[in-house]
Parts: C-alpha cells; structure tokens; sequence
C-alpha cells in the first residue's frame, strides 16, 4: 500500500513541475534559452604572426675589385722609385665562421726618375725611362671579427710573389747608351688590416684595407748592372736598378656576394 502511494506521488511531482515553471514564466513569453558553455562558444582561432626568420649569411663567396695607391721604396744608387697605382680584384670564401681566406691579382705602375750620375753613367747625361709596371699574386688568410650586424673588421697574413719590369732605357748627353726589357721578381710576405661593410645586404660590400709587405728574395736583371755598347761603341757597365724596400698600400674595394 506504502508503494502505491509513493508511485501516486511521483507521478502528481512529474506532471506537476512543468506546469509549476510555465506558471512563473510571464504569459506568452518564450522559455529562456539556457546560457552557452564555454565548450559551445566556436569561433576563428587568433592568427599567430611569427617574426620571419633572416637567412644567416656563412661561407659565402665575394668577387671584389680594388684600386688605391701604393709606396715601393728604392733610393739606392741616385735611383727612386714614385708612389704606385694599385689595381686588382680578390676572391674570398669563408672557411669558418671567423677566418676567411682571399686570393688576388693586382697591377702596380710607379715613376722612377734618376739623380745626376746614376746608374754609374757621366754626370749630366739624361735618362728616359717609363713608368715601372708590376704583377702581384698573392693568398691571404683573414681572421675575422664583427662588433655589429653587417660590419666585419679584419687581420690577414699570407704570401705573394711579384714581378717588376722595366721598358726600355734610353740616355743621352755625355753618354748614350740603350737598355732592353729587364725585369725582377720578389716574394712578399704581406700584413693586412681593414674592414667590410655591406651595403646591400648579402648583396654589396665595400671594403678598405691598409698593407704592409716585407720583401725577399729579389732577383733579376732588372737588379743587376749589364754592359752595352756606349756612345764610342766601347763597352759601358750600366748599374741596376734598387731592390724594393719595404711596402704599403691603401687600397678601396667594391665586393658582390655570391
């Protein structure tokens, strides 16, 4: 009997609790819909914008062009050699991330002139002779450092051999003599300092770069006296020319970046 009176309640409780809610509820006002859940709320994703990521520029390779003026030192023998044009291009690759290693080609041209009596010849005899040329080979390698992004500072070491040739000389006055082509070779072993700046950015760089060579070595006719027919058609001994002293150059390039 307990149950049954129990089962009748439940039943008055089921029917009777929605019409207890729509009695609260204003007339004719829809149910509130219920509040969503975190879980229900959709929508885009923020969009997460990741700083680009720069390309890091190692062991590239620079083909570079260089111009400036040089000092080849020789005042032995009332002989003097002028300031040198320097001109040449570079090759550099990047071995590590601080050491570089360059190979060059430049030209040089120098003045020479002559004091009275030089070359062991008469005083007042008159000397015509052209500019010197020279060829320099050479291979450096560059420890480097860069205190700031796109600026890198330099010291390089190496090794180069050079070879100077002199155009035919010709005298006049108490004693003409005529002297064919004669050239001399040296070794060199170089001390560089410089920087680099890119200006394009893994593109174009400019550099500028000071040198100092000390020479050995030095061998050839250009250095040694030879003896040809003066003006009485007896043999005259003509005196060489200087061996080089010690050199600089301050050179100024422009390098691409391959």
């Amino acid at each position: 009997m307990r149950a049954a009176i129990v089962g009748r309640l439940g039943v008055v409780l089921i029917v009777t609790a929605p019409a207890a809610l729509a009695a609260e509820s204003p007339a004719g006002a829809p149910a509130p819909a219920p509040a969503p859940t975190p879980d229900l709320v959709l929508g885009p994703e923020p969009e997460v914008v990741e700083p680009p990521i720069e390309e890091e520029r190692w062991r590239h390779v620079e083909i570079g062009f260089d111009g400036g003026l040089g000092r080849r030192p020789g005042d032995a023998g009332k002989v003097h050699y002028g300031l040198s044009s320097v001109w040449g291009m570079h090759a550099r690759i990047e071995i590590l991330r601080w050491l570089g290693a360059r190979a060059l080609v430049q030209l040089e041209q120098n003045s020479v002139s002559f004091d009275d009596g030089a070359l062991g010849l008469p005083e007042h005899t008159a000397y015509e002779q052209s500019d010197l040329s020279r060829i320099l080979l050479g291979a450096e390698l560059e420890p480097t450092w860069s205190p700031v992004k796109r600026l890198e500072l330099f010291a390089g070491c190496g090794i180069a051999w050079g070879r100077s040739t002199a155009q035919e000389l010709q005298t006049s006055g108490p004693q003409t003599v005529s002297l064919p082509i004669r050239s001399g070779v040296f070794l060199e072993v170089p001390f560089s300092v410089g920087g680099r700046i890119e200006v394009l950015p893994n593109w174009v760089e400019l550099t500028l770069s000071a040198t100092l060579g000390v020479l050995s070595n030095q061998s050839g006719a250009l250095f040694t006296p030879e003896n040809t027919p003066g003006k009485s058609g007896s043999l005259v001994t003509v005196g060489g020319f200087p061996e080089l002293g010690t050199s600089w150059n301050v050179l100024a390039g422009i390098g691409v970046l391959l």
